[in-house]
């Protein structure tokens, strides 16, 4: 596609690199750069005392000083470098000033690893150093031969303002500056075959289909966040393993390289994740089986990943060096959802992580797993086996031209999309909507735009509003999964306080029984339960109280405020006299003291747990 290629760019059509052409001789000092080699100009003396023509000394082949790089920190300086290796392929490479050092041996050696060929004569070794301080001091005269280097791919902006977004080939947007990646990612924003391929077998084989519209949109969500200034989120397609999860993150997947190095699992030590995001910096980060996560650190690592900051380590100094950072949006997978992955051995998952990872259930409810409609195919199975061998075929070109799009007038895509925004969350604003609910909808907005986006530069095939119906439905399989719209702390408290009187109301607590002190052996004592026989109807029952030693109910309510989960008990009439604080109690045989007096009967049935 013409227009797609223009967008993009040729990552070598950058001025200082069209100057780099073998056919060009350039002059560094007493050094000359022609197609043949850099050579040594040795002035001599003819037997007449006249200057004769200077003799030309070998010193390595082609090899051309393109100009000097440094980070955006004005660190890191180095000099950008080209040259053809002995099968004539061309290589860019930023040479490290610092390896200047030592004579420059690591320098000689890194370019005689990458196919460079250099004299072996003693002499030949101090001229190529020679050289390339000459190249430097020339390159320090030319305000124009400037680059810059980042080790992280998305968007960098640009002292001047100007923002490109980086892959490990190219930077795609118009900058006065060459910006070069240095980084170790390689394989991200691979590419094979064109637009219209992966349009026709890709993308149009998921229209009218909502778990993969959405999941795609989410994927061109992630280059939004830095322009809409969004923190991260994620989303989590939660079903069974044999209704095609799978095959929706292969299909994401395509948008920025080979799906079988972009989907990864979440198999790995919260430090590896950490590293997987970085390289995932204004993309998607996609991790398929949740349950590999180990149970006790699911919650904290979730929200780690999501926070989009990486944990600050010492230098050789001892001092700071920073930690990495991260803008993405998360499409996970699992059998499981974070919460029950989270409390699984005894954890807890609080609102605010669950903010960031929403539990989509993978299955559309039609009979066809994750399939509203199986376009013309024969079956669920045929469709997604299809979809799976046309994502290995076909990927890397749609997000790419996505962001050029962007970077070609970003603050026209910035308001299209803060309307389109608009517009979906007035359409889909649940009623009596809690703030956590309000703030997943503008999530599910975002990827609702970035849809529209993609569909209104012809980038998906799909018709528009296609991403807004398949985001709102998306949005309200997660409400129902969620058990509403409302504030989810007052169900997660009274869940963790049943919860807890269930597993421990007979051992944490000395026990009366008809006003009398057992003395039974209690370890870790949390305070006394008091059992009466109570009688309604002529039928007796007995009522437990709990007098909850106020250092204990911390411990009850432990992740959430003391206070505010006094006052919720209070509300349920789970507090003696709905008072949401500890009151002086006299129990038999005791000194007054102060407890919380909770009765459990009071929350009322199951329903409202």
């Amino acid at each position: 596609m013409k227009e797609e290629a223009a967008l993009l760019g040729d990552p070598l059509a950058h001025p200082l690199l069209k100057a780099g052409a073998k056919s060009v001789v350039q002059r560094f000092g007493a050094y000359v750069v022609k197609g043949t080699g850099v050579y040594f100009l040795h002035q001599q003396e003819s037997k007449d005392g006249e200057k004769a023509e200077p003799k030309e000394i070998f010193v390595c082949s082609w090899l051309l000083p393109v100009a000097l790089v440094r980070d955006a920190k004005q660190e890191g300086w180095g000099m950008l470098v080209q040259f053809r290796d002995h099968d004539n392929h061309l290589h860019t490479w930023i040479m490290p000033m610092k390896l200047l050092k030592a004579g420059a041996e690591d320098i000689r050696a890194s370019l005689l690893d990458m196919g460079l060929t250099i004299a072996t004569s003693y002499k030949a070794k101090a001229l190529l150093m020679d050289f390339i301080l000459e190249a430097n001091r020339k390159l320090q005269k030319d305000p124009n031969a400037r680059a810059r280097t980042t080790a992280q791919t998305g968007w960098l902006q640009l002292p001047t303002g100007e923002m490109v977004y980086v892959t490990p080939n190219r930077s795609i947007g118009n900058a006065s500056e060459l910006v070069h990646y240095v980084g170790d990612d390689g394989h991200r924003f691979s590419s094979s075959n064109t637009l219209e391929d992966w349009q026709y077998h890709v993308s149009l084989p998921i229209k009218g289909n909502s778990r993969p519209v959405f999941a795609v949109s989410i994927g061109f969500a992630s280059a939004l966040l830095h322009l809409l200034q969004m923190e991260n989120s994620g989303f989590n397609l939660l079903g069974d393993s044999s209704i095609g999860k799978s095959t929706i993150l292969i299909i994401v997947a395509t948008l920025f390289g080979n799906p079988r190095q972009i989907v990864t699992t979440w198999n790995a030590t919260s430090n590896g994740l950490e590293a997987v995001a970085t390289l995932c910096n204004d993309a998607g980060l996609i991790l398929d089986e949740m349950k590999q996560l180990a149970a006790e650190i699911a919650g904290m690592t979730a929200y780690h990943i999501l926070n989009g900051k990486g944990r600050s380590r010492a230098n050789l100094t001892g001092g700071s060096k920073g930690g990495s950072s991260w803008r993405l949006v998360l499409l996970s997978s699992g059998e499981i959802g974070l919460a029950d992955l989270s409390n699984a051995k005894g954890g807890r998952l609080y609102a605010g992580q669950e903010q960031r990872l929403a539990d989509i259930p993978a299955d559309a409810g039609k009979g066809l797993g994750i399939f509203d409609t199986l376009n013309d195919r024969p079956s669920a199975q045929t469709l997604a086996d299809e979809l799976k061998q046309a994502s290995h075929r076909h990927y890397g070109t749609a997000f790419t031209t996505f962001v050029a799009k962007i970077a070609a007038d970003p603050e026209g895509t910035k308001e299209q999309a803060k309307k389109l925004m608009a517009d979906f969350c007035a359409t889909n604003r649940p009623k009596d909507a809690a703030s956590q609910a309000l703030r997943m909808l503008n999530r599910f907005a975002l990827a609702a735009a970035a849809g529209e986006l993609a569909t209104i530069w012809g980038i998906t095939g799909w018709n528009k509003g296609d991403s807004f119906w398949a985001a709102s439905v998306c949005f309200k399989a997660w409400i129902a999964h969620r058990g509403g719209a409302g504030q989810q702390e007052p169900q997660e408290l009274l869940k963790q306080v049943h919860s807890f009187f269930e597993a421990h109301g007979d051992s944490r607590f000395k026990r009366f029984y008809q006003d009398k002190l057992v003395e039974d052996k209690v370890i870790d004592m949390y305070g006394y339960r008091r059992d009466q026989m109570v009688t309604t109807d002529c039928i007796d029952e007995r009522h437990t109280e709990y007098y909850v030693l106020p250092q204990s109910f911390n411990r009850i309510v432990q992740g959430f405020d003391p206070r505010v989960a006094a006052r919720i008990l209070a509300e349920k009439g789970m507090l003696y006299k709905g008072k949401a604080e500890a009151t002086i109690q006299r129990l038999p045989g005791l000194k007054p003291a102060k407890y919380y007096r909770i009765n459990l009967d009071a929350a009322g049935n199951e329903e409202e747990l």
